[in-house]
């Protein structure tokens, strides 16, 4: 494979680790400041104010209900904790979606690394994902999509490094990911779901199988109590939405009903 190699299934961790490619961590930080300067740049000068979900997500996070909103509670803890720090400045709220959107470039090129890739993949890696649309209009404004990207990118890292022969601590780094997730956009979820049939159908399976994880099985309890506290919420937020719908039917139904009345009986006055 070259100077880039990659790491193998049979070498050890320490081994795996002395033939990885090195982290171009001077082109990734160039990258980096240059994805997070875009933002900040444009939102100096753009003559726009804010985006009308951002007004939401500012008011959900003054009014907070942190179980009783249409989506997971993040996104508005966020607005609140970027309103007591800048205020209602424009380019202060977006600070967090670009800081996020960097991440994503940073992490983008961790993964083409774990990936075997060397520093040029590293780099076509990060510049994908700062001219890639999809992530600059994400990552420019404060919506919780950017925060979902992040936790799937933090997410694929730790999966690769799992596959790199890494230890225990990159299962605890991937259910970090995907407990964040949850609290960001429950979209994450799509994701879980094709990781955990990735881990049943490939070599990783046998972690499961010989106790590499009971060191941490405190951790992975805490992690799935905290999974099912969320899916629970959502469950009865799900009630809840449900319930307020009937109860919108039924007073359209006594409205109609009283509108009914009310033109049959001016007709009956004006015969």
């Amino acid at each position: 494979m070259g100077a880039e190699g990659t790491r193998g299934a049979g070498l050890t961790v320490s081994a795996s680790r002395l033939r990885g490619p090195p982290l171009a961590v001077g082109a990734i930080g160039v990258l980096a400041g240059l994805k997070l300067a875009l933002h900040v740049a444009v939102n100096l000068i753009t003559p726009y104010e804010f985006h009308r979900d951002e007004l939401l997500y500012l008011a959900m996070g003054r009014h907070l209900r942190l179980w009783s909103m249409d989506f997971p509670p993040a996104i508005a803890l966020l607005a609140q904790a970027a309103r007591a720090v800048v205020g209602d400045s424009l380019v202060g709220l977006r600070m967090v979606p670009a800081l996020a959107g960097t991440g994503v470039v940073i992490l983008a090129a961790l993964v083409a690394r774990e990936l075997g890739g060397g520093w040029r993949a590293q780099v076509l890696a990060a510049l994908c994902v700062i001219g890639s649309p999809l992530f600059l209009r994400s990552a420019n404004l404060f919506q919780p999509v950017v925060l979902d990207q992040l936790t799937w990118m933090l997410a694929l890292l730790a999966l690769a490094r799992l596959l790199g022969g890494y230890g225990p601590g990159s299962w605890l780094v991937l259910g970090l990911a995907l407990g964040l997730g949850l609290l960001v956009k429950f979209s994450i979820g799509v994701i879980g779901v094709a990781i955990t049939l990735a881990i049943l159908f490939s070599r990783l399976r046998r972690a499961l199988r010989r106790g590499a994880l009971e060191p941490h099985r405190a951790d992975l309890a805490v992690a799935l109590d905290l999974a099912a506290g969320h899916v629970h919420l959502a469950e009865l937020d799900l009630r809840a939405h449900v319930a307020g719908f009937r109860r919108g039917l039924e007073r359209g139904g006594v409205g109609a009903r009283r509108h009914r009345q009310d033109q049959r009986q001016r007709e009956r006055q004006m015969a």
